[in-house]
């Protein structure tokens, strides 16, 4: 049996080759795109987390303690 590629599909015998965001091809190593993969939802899972604790000392400073002030009466 003989399979033609048609335009824009890769046989199996093809290489498929993969960039990352810096524009390096890994070229099939999938520990490289494997480990890549990882540190980037790492380190978007560590900015996350820290932009959502930076938001709430923010609202807890403007908002909460204000408004704890106000009703237990002590006003400055």
């Amino acid at each position: 049996m003989v399979i033609e590629a048609s335009e824009g599909v890769a046989l199996e015998d093809d290489e498929v080759k993969h960039y990352d965001a810096d524009g390096a091809c890994t070229c099939g190593n999938v520990w490289a795109t494997f480990s890549n993969t990882f540190a980037l939802s790492f380190l978007t899972v560590s900015v996350l987390t820290k932009v959502v604790v930076y938001a709430g000392i923010g609202t807890v400073a403007t908002v909460i303690v204000p408004a704890m002030f106000e009703a237990l009466e002590w006003g400055v």
